[in-house]
C-alpha cells in the first residue's frame, strides 16, 4: 500500500502512463513483499523474476486486448470522474494497470511456494538436473494452478456481484450483455489474472531449477557418494530377489 500510495497514485496523478507507472510500482511491492519476508537468496530472486516476467507479458496481452475490443472504460462512474478531474488521464491504462495489481497477491503466492518446492527437490537430491527438477516441480504447480485461478475467478466474482444480478434481471440476450464493456471488462479481468498465475508457474518452476540445481558434483560426491546412495538399492533388490527364489 505505501508503494501504491506514495509512488503508482502520485505519479498517474502528474500524467504519466499508467502501464507503466504501475509496472514500476509492482516490481518495487514485489521486490519488498518477497525479499523482506523470505530474505534475499535464489529462492526469493527466481520467485521475483518469475513474478515479473509473467505479469509483463500478461500486461502485453491485456493492452492487445483491450485494443481488439475497443475498451473505452467511460462506463466506469469513477474512472469518468478521475477523467474529469484529470483532464488527459488514459481510462484504458488505469483500467489495465488494476488488473495486474489485482493479480499480484495471487503471483506472489504461487511463485514463492513454487521456488520453495524446487528448493525442497535440491535438498532432498542435489543430483537431480535441470529437466527433472523442473518436471517434478510441475507436478505440484499443476494443481497450485487449479486451485489459485479458482481463487482469483471468486474474488473478481464477488466484486461483481451487483452486475451479476442485474444480467439475471434482464431480458437482453447474454450475448448482447457480452459485448458491453462493463460485462466484458470484468471477464477480460478475469482472464487477464488466469493467465499471468498459468505463466508464473512454469517460468519461476524453470528458473528456480536453473539457479537451485547442483552445480558442485565434487562436494556433492563427498557428502553422498554414490556407493552410499546405491547400497541400500542394492540391498532391497537382492531382499526382493532372495524372497523370489525362496520356498
Amino acid at each position: 500500500m505505501t508503494v501504491l500510495a506514495l509512488f503508482v497514485v502520485p505519479e498517474i496523478a502528474r500524467g504519466h502512463n499508467p502501464l507503466l507507472v504501475t509496472f514500476v510500482g509492482a516490481f518495487g511491492i514485489l521486490a519488498l513483499l518477497i525479499y523482506f519476508v523470505h530474505g534475499v537468496n535464489r529462492k526469493t530472486s527466481s520467485a521475483l523474476l518469475g513474478t515479473t516476467v509473467a505479469a509483463l507479458v500478461a500486461l502485453v496481452l491485456a493492452v492487445i486486448v483491450a485494443r481488439v475490443m475497443g475498451f473505452t472504460r467511460l462506463s466506469s462512474e469513477e474512472a469518468f470522474l478521475a477523467q474529469f478531474a484529470l483532464g488527459n488521464l488514459d481510462l484504458v491504462s488505469l483500467y489495465l494497470a488494476g488488473v495486474v495489481v489485482g493479480a499480484l497477491g495471487a503471483l506472489n503466492d504461487v511463485t514463492v511456494t513454487q521456488a520453495s518446492v524446487v528448493q525442497a527437490l535440491v535438498h532432498a537430491n542435489p543430483r537431480y538436473n535441470l529437466r527433472e527438477l523442473y518436471n517434478r516441480g510441475m507436478n505440484v504447480g499443476f494443481d497450485h494452478i487449479g486451485s489459485l485461478v479458482n481463487t482469483l475467478i471468486l474474488a473478481y466474482a464477488a466484486g461483481s456481484l451487483p452486475l451479476l444480478l442485474l444480467v439475471h434481471l434482464s431480458d437482453v440476450p447474454l450475448l448482447v450483455l457480452l459485448n458491453q464493456e462493463a460485462f466484458a471488462g470484468e471477464v477480460v479481468s478475469m482472464l487477464i489474472g488466469s493467465l499471468a498465475l498459468v505463466l508464473a508457474v512454469p517460468l519461476t518452476t524453470l528458473v528456480a531449477a536453473w539457479l537451485l540445481r547442483g552445480k558442485k558434483l565434487d562436494y556433492l560426491q563427498r557428502r553422498w557418494p554414490e556407493e552410499e546412495v546405491a547400497a541400500p538399492q542394492r540391498s532391497v533388490k537382492a531382499l526382493l530377489g532372495d524372497e523370489e527364489t525362496g520356498p
